[in-house]
């Protein structure tokens, strides 16, 4: 949508006599008309002086945005140059202001009022503010709308707007012209950085090397779109330019107003340096001298050269005989092979005119030393069947899963593992989905696109909503259909809703499409890309949508009537109620799919379908029963969170408390305080978590729930340890211990058994018994057995802390990688984490590899977005440790700097050491009293915990500084009665001998 206004109208109207302003805005309207026509729009409303016009109504085009914005500036320079006839005043100069945005609208017919066609939605409101809020002669641009077409102009600047008022924010280009080089060029990427296209790069390079020597090559890239054609292409290209080569490359135009011999007209404009816009009678002149200096007659075909140069708009010689062009364009290429190697390449193939095909046919048909053709196309017609026999054919296959991580790594530093996968799993190998589904992450932002429309790349919906609307009705209607049964589904599913076979040529034709495939699974069919399913989804109308998953959700119950058939439905079932409008049934099969999740040890899809509850108990009348579902599903999704918990949670649990309140239940609210008391424990919310635990404890003596008693005095206690204070944890501990231990049933893992004994062993390893600390972590890991169970990755990491401060680095590492590798099983994002990080600082300590670093920096970034701050002034102080010692002064400051300041949110395990980075800083530096003040204050830190361990390193760190700062004989001390304490507490000695 492009809207503009006529700038300072008021003040122009009120200058002139009615008639000469009635003609000027007869003039500006049809500049209106004409200009938007010219680019593929429609003009659909126009009041006084303004106008809305529209691009890709009825017929889309994945490129409608780049259209509306060239659309703009044509529009802005038209305005410019109109002269009002002069009244009684001077003519005044004109200028307008325009806003264009992209996004789902509901079209419905117009009238008189209302134009041509009535748009409703929010998107049209978007484009109208920004008109509003553009300034005179400038055109505004949502960034989401020009994606990766916004290199083809200038933007002289970009800004953060709130169009639809409230928390909305937009990202708003500021566009002043189009790009003096508007070739199609890398979008995020440079030569040197293309993932997984090493082969077809080294075939294009042998062609290369092939025309150098003097022969003719030609070659043709196939594969859908987004799988990275012209980006491999222009990786080659910048290779080719590094190589002394000419480059002539243009593109097709996909829409039928498009310039007849388009990519032709657009390298030869490139080559002459003639401006794209420019009408070629103007510029022949200009065109027909570098013509001449590069050894060329224009004389005998001059109407041939001006139709080539031509801007598409007919004004040229139409009827020039394509031979006479094929020979200009030869004599061309000639030229300038004489000179250097030339590199043809022209993109987007699959939309080029007859004049296009002809001409490149008659050129092929004359092979030219020096010269390499190169064609893109996501797929070749019939009527390229002989152009190609000369052509070596190259298919691009989307990435595989390690390559699409490589991507992901290198366009989201900090992207953590469990991202990666989700990205594989719903880009599908397409690089530019991969891309996108990257920004999303680095803003922020959910992988899964919400239902609504997606304004941060609407450019993306046009994408895929251009090549759905280029189907026949029938096959567009059936995969908008399949959308919304979801990115997998069965097959009888499908063809029930659908009444269409799954082995139809209907289904084969979008396989064909790179749409619907048979799924992994027999019996199912599925998506190629969930991204552009989401984005299908999105097209479909809300009455209808809501028809199609009641009519799904009906079939799956009625399909589904054993217990254990509906719970294998129920993930599904809880989508489409949902869907449908229909919350009960949504909530109550969100929470069966969620419980069967949680017995898979799948946590992260047992927390979405809890939420998934949740949101759907949101909108249902309260009162006792649906305050008791919602508890219900609070205390699934902490279950579901416990050892992977995230901050954006804690309102799901506040709810519980209050509705509990409400229903006046005691038991119910005593519950609902402890899982908010975990949740901040496990969050690293200590001063909550222990003014949450006593309140709990107490709401639960009061009711008499003795189980919930003993563990709340787990979780009491295990509070306590976080917070650093073990000789008050440790009585809360042994008594939930040794109540769990009694009354364990011997099945399954014993989860809260565990996690209590491991605490405990922490709580007691801290203080310096770590033999008695072993031994219950013995008998932890026997509980659990050989499962790769969540605990165990808990397990695994806390023993790989205790170890570290044993300085057992081999054993550390290899605990704390295996509790990564569970992490990475269970998808606990937490966990998985705190292992990385663990073993990272392990790998450093042994072997003082500088990658460890890199990787405990990235580990330790993973939880930032989540909130998630349990031990982590461990990971800061681990940082804080190894950067001092490679000399990264201020990031180690940095990182010494959140562990105090974690330390002064009670979670206080990393401050010793971080003290001890600081002070051999100073000492470094010869700073004799900030080196004695970090000392005393690790001193204090240790002494708060009565941790041995931290009082025997203190004491090895300050014979370390002594010696720095000269002191010899003091340092042989210090390092001999740290030897002792080592030694008496059964840590390891690493240490070397002080220097003498």
């Amino acid at each position: 949508m492009l809207f503009a206004d006529l700038c300072d109208s008021t003040r122009i109207g009120a200058s002139m006599e009615a008639e000469i302003y009635g003609a000027l805005l007869g003039e500006l309207q049809e500049q209106y008309r004409s200009v938007a026509a010219r680019y593929g729009g429609q003009v659909v409303r126009m009041q006084g002086d303004g106008m809305l016009a529209v691009f890709g109504l009825g017929e889309p085009s994945e490129d409608d945005g780049r259209r509306a914005t060239e659309a703009a500036l044509a529009l802005h320079a038209a305005v410019r140059a109109l002269t009002p006839a002069a009244g009684a005043h001077p003519a005044p100069s004109l200028r307008l202001h325009s806003g264009i945005h992209a996004g789902l609208v509901l079209v419905s017919e117009g009238d008189m009022l209302r134009g041509r066609v009535d748009l409703m939605g929010h998107a049209p409101n978007v484009a109208a503010k920004l008109a509003d809020a553009a300034h005179a002669d400038e055109i505004l641009v949502s960034e989401g709308t020009l994606g990766p077409h916004a290199h083809r102009f200038h933007v002289s600047e970009r800004s953060i707007l709130s169009p639809g008022g409230g928390d909305a924010r937009l990202s708003v280009l500021h566009v002043s012209g189009l790009s003096s080089h508007a070739d199609r060029t890398l979008v995020g990427q440079s030569a040197g950085q293309l993932i997984g296209r090493e082969r077809e790069l080294a075939g294009l390079q042998g062609a290369l090397d092939a025309v150098r020597n003097g022969a003719s090559r030609q070659m043709a890239l196939q594969g859908p779109a987004g799988v990275g054609k012209s980006r491999l292409a222009q990786v080659f290209l910048e290779r080719c330019i590094d190589a002394g080569c000419t480059v002539l490359q243009g593109a097709c135009d996909g829409v039928a107003s498009g310039r007849p011999l388009g990519p032709f007209v657009h390298m030869l404009r490139a080559c002459l340096s003639m401006p794209q816009q420019q009408p070629a009678s103007e510029g022949w002149d200009q065109a027909a001298a570098a013509l001449t200096r590069l050894g060329i007659d224009t004389t005998e075909h001059q109407a041939a050269w001006i139709q080539l140069l031509d801007a598409g708009d007919g004004h040229a010689a139409a009827a020039t005989s394509p031979v006479v062009l094929a020979g200009a364009l030869l004599r061309l290429t000639r030229a300038l092979g004489e000179r250097a190697p030339v590199v043809m390449f022209i993109d987007d193939w699959h939309w080029a005119d007859d004049a296009s095909h002809h001409l490149l046919s008659l050129l092929c048909s004359s092979p030219q030393p020096r010269l390499l053709l190169v064609l893109a196309a996501r797929s070749f017609g019939a009527q390229d069947i002989g152009l190609l026999e000369t052509f070596e054919q190259a298919e691009l296959p989307p990435l595989d899963d390690e390559e699409t991580a490589r991507c992901v790594g290198r366009l989201v530093p900090n992207a953590n593992p469990l991202q990666a996968a989700e990205v594989c799993r719903y880009a599908g190998g397409n690089p530019l989905f991969i891309e996108e589904l990257c920004h999303r992450l680095a803003r922020g932002g959910s992988i899964v696109a919400s239902r609504g429309a997606n304004e941060d790349a609407a450019w993306l919906d046009l994408l895929i909503e251009s090549r759905v609307a280029r189907l026949p009705d029938t096959l567009a209607a059936l995969v908008r259909s399949a959308a919304v049964l979801g990115f997998a589904m069965p097959v009888w599913l499908f063809e029930q809703i659908t009444q269409c076979r799954a082995d139809s040529d209907a289904v084969r034709a979008l396989a064909r499409q790179d749409l619907l495939f048979p799924g992994e699974q027999p019996g199912t069919l599925r998506f190629k890309h969930a991204i552009a399913r989401d984005a299908i989804y999105r097209s479909v109308g809300l009455h209808q949508r809501r028809a199609l998953h009641l009519a799904a959700a009906t079939a799956l119950q009625a399909r589904s009537s054993a217990p254990v058939e509906r719970e294998e439905a129920s993930e599904a079932l809880a989508y489409h109620y949902a869907a449908a409008g229909d919350g009960p049934r949504a909530a109550e099969f969100a929470a069966l799919a969620a419980q069967r999740a949680m017995r898979a040890s799948a946590l992260d899809r047992a927390q979405a379908q809890f939420r998934a509850a949740l949101s759907a108990l949101d909108g249902l009348e309260v009162n006792t029963d649906m305050a008791r579902q919602w508890n219900l599903a609070a205390q699934g999704l902490g279950l579901a969170c416990v050892f992977d918990p995230a901050r954006t949670d804690l309102p799901w649990f506040d709810r519980a408390i209050e509705l509990a309140l409400g229903a006046g239940e005691p038991q119910l609210l005593a519950r609902a305080l402890y899982w908010r008391a975990y949740i901040d424990y496990a969050l690293g919310n200590q001063r909550n978590a222990l003014q949450g635990a006593r309140t709990a404890l107490q709401a639960a003596a009061d009711c008499g729930d003795a189980r919930l008693h003993v563990q709340l005095q787990a979780t009491l206690g295990q509070a306590l340890v976080a917070a650093g204070r073990n000789d008050e944890a440790l009585p809360w501990l042994e008594r939930a211990v040794a109540v769990k231990r009694e009354h364990r049933s011997g099945k399954g893992a014993a989860v809260g058994l565990v996690y209590s004994l491991i605490t405990l062993c922490h709580a007691q390893a801290d203080l310096g018994r770590f033999a008695q600390a072993q031994i219950g972590f013995d008998e932890a890991f026997a509980l659990v057995g050989g499962m790769p169970h969540e605990v165990m990755a808990s397990a695994k990491g806390l023993h790989a802390a205790v170890l570290l401060w044993q300085g057992r680095w081999a054993e550390a590492q290899d605990a704390a990688t295996q509790a990564y590798r569970i992490g990475q099983q269970v998808r606990s994002l937490f966990t998985l984490s705190m292992g990385r990080a663990a073993a990272a600082y392990a790998r450093w300590k042994s072997q003082g590899d500088a990658t460890a670093i890199a990787e405990l920096q990235e580990a330790t970034a993973w939880l930032v977005p989540r909130g998630n701050q349990l031990f982590s002034s461990l990971n800061h102080a681990w940082l804080a440790d190894a950067l001092a010692q490679v000399g990264q002064r201020q990031a180690a400051r940095h990182h010494a700097a959140q562990a105090l300041q974690r330390a002064r949110q009670l979670d206080p395990l990393g401050a010793p050491m971080a003290c001890r980075a600081m002070a051999m800083l100073a000492a470094r530096d010869g700073d004799a009293a900030a080196t004695q003040r970090w000392l005393r204050r690790a001193g204090r830190c240790a002494q708060a915990r009565h941790s041995l361990h931290e009082l025997a390193n203190n004491r090895w760190c300050e014979s370390q500084a002594l010696a720095q700062l000269g002191q010899q004989s003091a340092a042989r001390a210090a390092r001999d009665d740290a030897r002792a304490q080592f030694e008496r507490l059964g840590m390891v000695w690493h240490a070397e001998p002080v220097a003498r």
